[in-house]
């Protein structure tokens, strides 16, 4: 493996992904020019994702699992993800956030990582030119693009795509992000966004293509889109 690759580690958290985790593990585990590690955050599946996972890590030499005893929240379990890729010997210089479920293609990961400079947070973005949405009704978009609207008018946040889970951060953005960042839901890519602007990391969108997921459970309930509004207007007036 050449040492002058970057290196990554790429954060998954799971819940019921057992139709998808294989091949977006394995697409991962295809990419070229880049030294990985892949980090699974399991929340308790009960379709056998973790033993997905598990007969994967005596394939390849580069998988950690961390079993959860629950459904904990997205942004609690990105949180476990980053410091245990923080812990890694060399520590990576890039931390990857992504679905399991195929809605982010793990393909688009090296642009992502080519976009991200150092002290950069880079979004993967549905929103600018080149990027897109595929599979979601008339009614997905219009509550996906309020959001986002609110997000970056009430905050002042400086991209289009606040909302996008699938990102880049360099390791040095996530040793500050660890301990700032509070919200374990989904309202946690707007709190760890709205973090990294207030300490001065610059941030740039990078287009990609985003499928509907096509098995496993969404993450998102009523409850984390009302945690979303409560940080819109609690958090986000500068």
């Amino acid at each position: 493996m050449d040492s002058s690759e970057p290196s990554v580690c790429v954060c998954i958290p799971t819940y019921n992904e057992a139709g998808t985790i294989g091949e977006v593990i394995s697409r991962i585990e295809g990419l070229e020019g880049l030294r990985k590690v892949i980090v699974v955050v399991d929340d308790n599946s009960g379709d056998g994702t973790s033993d997905i996972v598990r007969r994967l890590m005596g394939e390849y030499g580069n998988i950690r699992l961390i079993e959860r005893g629950g459904k904990l929240g997205l942004g609690s379990a990105l949180i476990e993800g980053f410091e245990e890729a923080l812990s890694l010997k060399p520590v990576p210089g890039y931390i990857v956030s992504m679905d399991g479920d195929l809605s982010h293609d793990p393909y688009e990961i090296p642009g992502l990582v080519r976009s991200c400079d150092r002290g950069a947070l880079t979004i993967g973005s549905r929103y600018v030119k080149g990027g897109e949405v595929q599979g979601w009704t008339l009614w997905r978009r219009a509550v996906s693009g309020g959001a986002n609207l609110l997000a970056r008018y009430l905050g002042g946040l400086p991209v289009r795509d606040c909302t996008s889970g699938f990102r880049c951060y360099s390791s040095d953005l996530v040793k500050d992000l660890i301990g700032s960042v509070t919200r374990e839901g989904f309202d946690f890519q707007i709190d760890a966004l709205m973090n990294a602007v207030r300490m001065g990391y610059q941030v740039r969108e990078h287009p990609i293509s985003f499928r509907d997921r096509e098995a496993g459970e969404s993450k998102l309930g009523l409850g984390e889109y009302l945690n979303f509004l409560i940080l819109v207007f609690s958090r986000l007036r500068f």
